[in-house]
């Protein structure tokens, strides 16, 4: 389970998240070519300066380690072991109580625990419309990147900032509601950085996207066949606090069995199939288990999740309607057809040359 595991989503905010995301654009502009053109601009000087990759990476690798240790500190200074008793004098519950450390607030750290869990219960939805969203994202780098190289359209600088906009924000969704890698949104980060401006050159806009379209198609790809949506079954809907107490049974937040048939619906098809309104249902629909959905401990996060859900549906079925996210979107194909015969003609003239 994900305290037992200690897993890193109870310990590492949005913050770090992102810090990982800037560090992994930063080590991609200093080590490729992707920026290209960019040497004037403010990102640009950043880059003649010295980027020291190793002592990035050990910074952040001691943000995490220091992290975890303080959080698996505080479940331990929070947890009693109503075992332990002294030959003078046995300690009652309450005067065991009484010796925890004053720095650790047992309430705080159930109530952050909680809230957790309940981001982690919502994120399949999330995933879902963050899944939705990329593959529309990608739809519209597509069409601009085939207007650039074909000369028919200029990229208006209201077009590349609608663009923009709708990129940042579906970063922001991702690194803080869904359980997505940072390095899977790394290029849509460094397309946000380079773009935010707004007068970019046709010919590093269009080596950018050569460079970074590519492995937004694959990470789409992976998310569309491997995922928490498919399974919508593989999340636990309890919302109670652990037991701080040692040697008592286990009633922590748990994973559900794997479903094996449920991956016989993954990939594209998934997408043609109501996993909205299954989520939704699920999520706060009755229970039929023993476990009651509604609790006083619970009720304020309850709350708060409800808000959550309902503040992004309301967003995302506007943004949503009128896409069609089922299936490849013409743009997308063209854009595929016409890189590949360019790669073969230049493999061509690359072997008879």
């Amino acid at each position: 389970d994900l305290l037992n595991s200690k897993h890193p989503h109870l310990y590492l905010d949005m913050k770090f998240k992102t810090e990982v995301l800037a560090a992994l654009c930063m080590t991609q502009w200093a080590g490729t070519d992707e920026l290209r053109g960019y040497e004037n601009s403010e990102m640009g000087s950043a880059r003649k300066k010295s980027y020291n990759v190793l002592k990035v990476e050990e910074m952040l690798c001691e943000k995490v380690a220091f992290a975890k240790e303080k959080f698996a500190a505080d479940v331990e200074t929070a947890t009693l072991d109503k075992e332990i008793v002294t030959v003078e004098n046995q300690l009652s519950v309450e005067d065991m109580e009484k010796l925890r450390p004053a720095s650790v607030n047992a309430v705080d750290l159930v109530k952050g625990l909680l809230n957790k869990w309940a981001k982690v219960q919502t994120s399949q939805l999330i995933e879902f419309w963050c899944a939705c969203e990329e593959i529309s994202l990608i739809q519209e780098f597509c069409a601009m990147s085939l207007n650039l190289k074909q000369g028919t359209k200029e990229v208006s600088s209201t077009d590349l900032h609608q663009l923009v906009s709708r990129t940042k924000y579906f970063i922001d969704l991702a690194v803080a509601q869904t359980l997505w890698s940072p390095s899977m949104l790394r290029p849509y980060q460094t397309f946000s950085w380079a773009a935010e401006g707004g007068n970019i050159p046709r010919e590093n806009l269009l080596h950018l996207m050569k460079c970074i379209l590519p492995l937004m198609m694959n990470f789409a790809s992976h998310h569309t066949w491997c995922n928490s949506f498919d399974d919508i079954e593989c999340l636990s809907l309890s919302l109670i606090s652990p037991s701080f107490w040692k040697h008592d049974a286990d009633d922590t937040q748990h994973f559900a069995p794997t479903n094996i048939k449920a991956f016989a619906k993954a990939g594209p098809l998934r997408f043609r199939q109501p996993v909205q309104i299954e989520l939704l249902l699920r999520l706060f629909s009755k229970t039929h288990s023993n476990i009651p959905r509604l609790t006083l401990e619970n009720s304020e996060v309850r709350a708060k999740q409800a808000c959550t859900v309902m503040s992004q549906l309301v967003r995302h079925c506007t943004m949503l309607q009128g896409r069609d996210h089922q299936r490849v979107s013409v743009p997308t194909l063209v854009y595929q057809f016409v890189n590949l015969i360019d790669a073969l003609s230049h493999e061509f003239r690359s072997h008879y040359t």
